[in-house]
Parts: C-alpha cells; sequence; structure tokens
C-alpha cells in the first residue's frame, strides 16, 4: 500500500526528508527506519513497514505514545503559519505539501488492512506474546486501530492493569480522631500557624485514605507546603519514620528544589530535616541499558513516596515507577496538570486528572468521603466554609474520584497575569477568536503581522535592548556591587549572601519556544551577549566573562551538586573563571573547567524554566510553523512571572484560536479513570 501524493507514489526516502524538513524527524531517526525495514522478510513489504516506521517515529516526536490515523496525520500538518519549505527535497513543492495529510489518511487505511497486518510479521503483531523468543518491534491494536512501539505499549498494558486495581482496593477506613489529630499536628508543624484553605486540608485527608492520590495546582498555590503537610499526616497516621519517606522528581534541580521547599525552617533534631531526596531515574535504578533495578519482583524499600513535577514524568518512567511500589507503598503525586507535558512520550497527569479538571468547580470528591472530610475538618482551624467544601463534590463516576484534590486559591500578592491569561481562554471559549489581544498592567503584548518582517526584527531588537538595560541595572549592578565582593573575599558564603544571589538570578529572564530560529535561544542570547560585552567593553574573544548568566545543560558527577537546570553566575576572579550557584544555605563556587555542558542563559527554553519563577520574564514567540505553540507552551511561560509578562508574538500566533491548540496525547491512560 504505497502512500501516492497527487498520483505520486511518495518513497519512504522522499517521506523522510520532508519529515526532517518539517523538524518531524532527525537524520537518525531515518537511518533507524531504514536499518529495521531492510530486516522485513517480506520484500514487497518493506516499503509499508519503512513509511510506518517514519510516521510513527514522527508521532513519538510530537509526544504520542501511541499512533492512530488522526495523530499520524497531525505529524505532517502545516500549521497555518507559513512554511518555507526551504529543505524539502526537489521534487515536492510546498503547494504539493498541503496535500500530504489526505494521502496519509488513504495510505493509513490500506495498511491497517489484516491481511497486510500479517505480512509485517515477525516485526509488527496484534499481540504481544511475552514467553516468545521473538519480540515485535511494533504493536498493532486492532480495537483501537492504532500502532505503538513495543516499549510504550508494554507501559500502557502495565499501568492498565495496575492502576485500575490500585484506585479500587487502596482505600482506607479513616479512623476519625487519629485522622485530625495527625492532620492537627501537621497544620502547625507545616503552616506555623497560618491558616490553612479547605483544599489543602482535603489533600491531607485524601491522602490518608488512599495509597494512590494526586495534588494538582497552579502556580501560587501552596503545593510545597501542603506537600509537608501531607507527608507528616501520613507519617504519624500510619507510623511510618521518616526514613521511610522520599522526596521525588524527574530531574536533580526539581529534586533540589523540593527538598529545600519542605526541609527549609526546620531544627536540627526534626527528624525530617533529613528526609531523603532523590531523581526518579536514581531512585528506580535505571542502569545504562535504560532498565530498572526495582520491579514488581524487587520493589522499591520506602512506605511512602512523593513525586512532584509529575507534568514532566513520561509514560514509561511512571510506569517503571508503578511496578516497582510494594503492597505497602503509598504514592503521592504532585503537579501542575496545565504544564507543558514531558518531552519524551505521554502525560500522565493530564490524562488520570483531566476528566475531573473539565467541571466548573474543579470539583472531584464524591459525598461519602466529604461526610467523613467534614467530621475531620470540625475540629481544626481552616480558612474556609462549608459551601467551600461542597464545592469539591463530584456526581462522577470516574474512578479517580476521591484520588484527586485540585488547588485553586492562589496565594501570589500579584494576580495580574493569571487573570490575563484567563480572560484570553474565555474569549477563546466564547467565540472562538484571541484576535485583538490588548495587554495589561502586567502584560504587555506586542504582535506584529508576519509579512511586516523588518518590523518584527527592529521590534526584537528593540526589546532585547530594553530588556538588557534592565539587567543591567536590577541584576548586574546588585551582582558588581554587593555579591562579588564577597565571593572574591571568602571560599564560603553565608545564607544570606546565598538569597541575594537567587534574588538576582530569579530578576527576570528571556523565554523561548524553540532554540533555533530568529525567535530561537540561541539567537536571543547572541543578541543579549553581544549588547552585554558592550556595556562593560568585553572581547569577543573570551568566552565566558564576569555578571554573565549562565545554565548547567546536564547532571554534574564529580561530587558537586549542580543538575541540568541549574541558573548561575559567572564569577572572575584573577586568573580563574568560575560558576556561582545558590543553593541551601550558601553558594556553590566551581571553576567553569569543571562544569560540563555549560551555556549563557540570557534566554532559556520554556521547557527549562519549569519550576522556577522571575519577576519578570520576556516571552519570544517563533514565526514559523516547524514549532507548534500550545496552550500549555504559553501558559507555562507566562506563569514563570510574578511581576511583569512582555510576549514578541511577530505572526500573531497567540491571536489564533486554530494555532493555540490544547495539546492532547491519545493514550490507554485516559481510559482508565472510566
Amino acid at each position: 500500500m504505497a502512500l501516492k501524493l497527487n498520483n505520486r507514489t511518495i518513497s519512504p526516502d522522499v517521506l523522510g526528508s520532508i519529515l526532517k524538513a518539517m523538524r518531524r524527524i532527525s537524520s537518525f531517526e531515518i537511518r533507524q527506519a531504514r536499518f529495521f525495514s531492510s530486516r522485513l522478510p517480506e520484500e514487497n513489504l518493506r516499503e509499508d513497514f519503512h513509511t510506518l516506521l517514519l510516521l510513527l517515529l514522527a508521532t513519538l516526536w510530537r509526544g504520542y505514545p501511541r499512533a492512530r490515523e488522526e495523530e499520524m496525520v497531525r505529524c505532517v500538518e502545516i500549521e497555518s503559519v507559513p512554511f518555507t519549505g526551504a529543505e524539502l527535497p526537489e521534487e515536492i513543492t510546498l503547494e504539493e505539501l498541503s496535500g500530504l495529510p489526505e494521502a496519509v489518511k488513504e495510505w493509513y487505511r490500506g495498511v491497517t488492512d489484516e491481511k497486510l497486518i500479517s505480512g509485517l510479521a515477525p516485526l509488527v503483531k496484534k499481540d504481544l506474546n511475552k514467553e516468545s523468543y521473538s519480540q515485535p518491534l511494533v504493536i498493532y491494536d486492532s480495537a483501537r486501530r492504532a500502532f505503538s512501539f513495543q516499549a510504550y505499549f508494554n507501559a500502557e498494558s502495565l499501568l492498565s492493569e495496575v492502576l485500575p486495581h490500585m484506585l479500587k482496593t487502596g482505600n482506607t477506613e479513616i479512623d476519625i480522631p487519629e485522622a485530625q489529630c495527625a492532620i492537627s499536628n501537621a497544620l502547625k508543624k507545616a503552616f506555623a500557624g497560618r491558616k490553612a484553605h479547605i483544599r489543602q486540608i482535603l489533600a491531607a485527608a485524601v491522602s490518608l485514605k488512599s495509597r494512590f492520590s494526586i495534588i494538582s495546582g497552579g502556580p501560587g498555590t501552596g503545593k510545597s507546603t501542603v506537600v509537608h503537610l501531607v507527608i507528616r499526616a501520613i507519617c504519624e497516621y500510619y507510623h511510618i519514620p521518616s526514613d521511610s519517606v522520599v522526596l521525588c522528581a524527574p530531574t536533580g534541580r526539581a529534586k533540589a528544589r523540593l527538598h529545600e521547599a519542605v526541609t527549609r525552617d526546620l531544627a536540627d533534631d526534626d527528624p525530617f530535616s533529613s528526609v531523603q531526596a532523590r531523581t526518579l531515574h536514581s531512585l528506580l535504578g535505571i542502569s545504562e541499558s535504560g532498565r530498572p533495578r526495582y520491579t514488581n519482583d524487587n520493589h522499591l524499600p520506602y512506605r511512602l513516596i512523593v513525586v512532584d513535577e509529575v507534568s514532566m514524568v513520561d509514560m514509561r518512567l511512571f510506569a517503571w515507577l508503578v511496578n516497582s511500589l510494594s503492597p505497602e507503598s503509598r504514592l503521592v503525586l504532585v503537579g501542575d496538570m496545565d504544564q507543558l507535558p514531558p518531552v519524551d512520550a505521554g502525560a500522565v497527569l493530564g490524562d488520570l486528572t483531566s476528566g475531573l479538571a473539565a467541571s466548573a468547580e474543579k470539583a472531584s470528591l464524591s459525598n461519602n468521603f466529604l461526610t467523613v472530610a467534614e467530621k475531620i475538618i470540625s475540629g481544626l482551624e481552616q480558612s474556609d466554609t462549608k459551601k467551600n467544601l461542597l464545592s469539591t463534590l463530584t456526581t462522577s463516576s470516574s474512578l479517580m474520584v476521591d484520588h484527586v484534590v485540585f488547588l485553586t486559591e492562589n496565594y501570589r500578592s500579584d494576580k495580574r497575569i493569571l487573570k490575563w491569561w484567563e480572560q484570553i481562554l474565555q474569549r477563546s471559549k466564547d467565540d472562538g477568536s484571541m484576535s485583538n489581544i490588548e495587554s495589561s498592567d502586567s502584560v504587555e503584548y506586542r504582535g506584529i503581522e508576519l509579512n511586516k518582517s523588518g518590523d518584527a526584527e527592529a521590534e526584537l531588537k528593540k526589546m532585547t535592548g530594553e530588556w538588557m538595560g534592565r539587567f543591567v541595572k536590577d541584576s548586574y549592578e546588585v551582582w558588581k556591587n554587593e555579591i562579588r565582593p564577597e565571593l572574591t573575599d571568602s571560599e564560603v558564603s553565608d545564607s544570606l549572601l546565598s538569597v541575594k544571589l537567587r534574588s538576582v538570578i530569579e530578576s527576570r529572564r528571556i523565554l523561548c519556544c524553540v532554540h533555533e530560529g530568529r525567535f530561537g535561544r540561541n539567537r536571543a542570547n547572541s543578541i543579549c551577549d553581544l549588547l552585554f560585552r558592550s556595556h562593560k567593553g568585553v572581547p569577543k574573544n573570551r568566552m565566558w566573562h564576569d555578571g554573565q548568566p549562565v545554565i548547567v545543560n546536564r547532571n554534574q558527577g564529580g561530587g558537586l551538586e549542580l543538575y541540568n537546570g541549574d541558573l548561575g553566575v559567572i564569577l572572575e576572579d584573577g586568573d580563574n573563571v568560575y560558576g556561582c550557584f545558590p543553593v541551601r544555605g550558601g553558594i556553590i563556587k566551581v571553576q567553569v573547567e569543571r562544569i560540563s555542558g555549560l551555556d549563557e542563559a540570557y534566554a532559556i527554553s520554556v521547557h527549562k524554566s519549569q519550576g522556577s519563577e522571575f519577576r519578570e520574564i520576556m516571552l519570544l514567540v517563533p514565526d514559523s510553523s516547524a514549532m507548534p505553540v500550545t496552550r500549555q507552551l504559553i501558559y507555562t511561560a507566562v506563569t514563570r512571572a510574578k511581576d511583569r509578562v512582555c510576549i514578541l508574538d511577530p505572526a500573531g500566533r497567540l491571536a489564533n484560536a486554530d494555532l493555540l491548540q490544547n495539546e492532547s496525547r491519545y493514550s490507554l491512560l485516559r481510559e482508565i479513570p472510566g
């Protein structure tokens, strides 16, 4: 079943070149597809298998763990923003490319024929026989008419089997006086006299009742404080010692930030001051072969596992985690379901919570549970009334009911940015359009027609010039006059200096949706660094210079407590050049030669900004369709800012509701909640 475009057969080699030009696939993946297709015994079907692999790899690039017709079609669509097509094969014109989605639809209908699927064996099969020595590369789910690579099929199958069992059987009858005592004591420690929102207390109650619980909330809703509350309540209620608790996150930086947030104000003799913190890869003991040490046959030795930033956890990693839990383990997942999904395939948090989150009040609790919760709360100090308690009541039959709590109260002092974003989304819901986006007190929006490319270029340089002016005044001058002198005088810095450095680092940042292109991270960094060097009189041949913002792009070994995504500042001290990074209670000061993967960071990607907050951000939206601009991407970017957001959107992509789609990744996890 050949792929045909305008009655002309498109060979796999040509398709690979098209997908590469569209930034949907890499040269390495093209070689992979060519290699595996050459191993298919049935020679006359090798081109079909080659085409299937290319499209499956392209859907994987978009984050889909499995691919139906619509996922494959979506991966060959050219968004409304003009695509130059400069890198297309000579035999394919940009006009012809618009017919590719329809061509893929026709090809897909043919390739899913039962006889053809049988001919693709043994590399493609309709099921997976775990006892067989020969295992297929690709699995075809005939019931859902979807293809997936075996690794993702295995992850989905495992979760489809294990999670419903955990949700149905992992509930405990709560002893109300004991639960009330545990939560009351935990509130005293975690909130230190402050009142808690009713949903924050409900999160603790849900975590006592269920082995598997989810706490979801946007920035400023107090998730880290609730984690502290939940840990203490669970440990007191179930008599779990602190050394049987582990805090986890998908990245080293997120892990360190969670640990710091939970232990920041604890006394040295508090048993939770030394609670363990691990990355998920480290926790599971994932080896160089890519397989975890801990499995269903070798359980993790912890009774309470708390995972933060779950929106960044991909499906395979999550499946390994769930598979490693002992029957006594309790799992608490924490994150923001509206943030960007993980780089790898799947969207675990979104899949498990999207059904309940769709309700106006984000209600997720049953009447039976709320009856118990009301009795627990009646003896506690809290900031809300019974009316707010009832706002969490749902009549949904989802398996996730009584396992999820959505935190809705925002504690940021300035909520204008979030209100602006909510107004933008509401306008989209009301009339299907987001045209005429207006600026506000905290948000400056500059959208320019794409065909006025000269204006867009001038606007970019103007905005970066203004941004660098504020950077020099508010960040560099503080660094030069207040922080740098102390760092050059002493090897060890105190916690106050660490706070000052963190304040400088979190003052402002440029966020980019892509790395390459006119409005990408690399070019923004080049423009800013040139302006900064000019201001200080630094020659171009000096790679690192004093006050330069930097980012670590990989976890560091050799005893350095530096992780992928850590932000710092360059210090020049005589002939030595150091990277300085704030940590709890001090500053890590290390020669740049010892840091692998160090890069300048006036601008960073939106993905790398996850979990960080800045007083001001400038967001550069790409003018090319090579990178889809999703609502999760823009939401993640604008919610990194506390005080001010400036957006340069040269193609007006935020004003086009068809472009600013809510990214959805189809997987079997969406079917689990019921």
